[in-house]
């Protein structure tokens, strides 16, 4: 039993510092996206050009921040859910439910980010750069896809980790 706390502790905390650290990640892109932008509207009303960069680089940010800011919504529970029936089940029927929908989860975004890996290693080997934002290889814009998908991944495990030996999750009272 004080193995199986400690494993939830362990995997609870690991998932929470890697949440705070994406959403951190996160911060900084919007930030970024966010002074590119009034940038580039103050900068065209005073009559200057931009150029390209400035509206395709806050998109790319975007897809970053998306796909990096997933598995902080997971371990949070603060993702888009319908929920509401799984929560009327008994505590111990909630729990596999909610299992078998995590891993169902895992095993779909396996798929999804294996199919990113195999994009993101074709356009690095067709050397596809994005001109319109410094030359950046196309490879770099979707390899978050990928990336993302696998954090997301680490999460889910974790919740299941939390599920199976009744721990808590983010923001929920100490069930022991």
């Amino acid at each position: 039993m004080k193995a199986a706390r400690a494993l939830v502790r362990a995997s609870s905390a690991v998932a929470e510092w890697l949440a705070r650290v994406e959403l951190v990640l996160v911060a900084l892109m919007l930030l970024v996206a966010l002074l590119i932008t009034a940038y580039a509207i103050v900068a065209r009303n005073a009559g200057f050009s931009t150029g390209d960069w400035a509206l395709s680089l806050p998109e790319v940010l975007l897809v970053w921040m998306t796909f990096l800011g997933v598995g902080a919504l997971v371990t949070r529970r603060t993702h888009v859910a319908a929920d509401f029936i799984v929560e009327q089940l008994p505590p111990a029927l909630r729990r596999a439910v909610r299992v078998l929908v995590a891993l169902c989860s895992v095993g779909v975004l396996a798929v999804l980010a294996w199919g990113g890996l195999q994009v993101v290693v074709q356009l690095r080997g067709a050397g596809l750069v994005d001109s319109e934002v410094f030359s950046l290889p196309k490879a770099a814009e979707v390899a978050v896809i990928p990336l993302g998908l696998g954090l997301c991944i680490l999460h889910l495990l974790a919740d299941i980790v939390r599920e199976l030996t009744g721990g808590t999750s983010f923001g929920e009272k100490d069930r022991t």
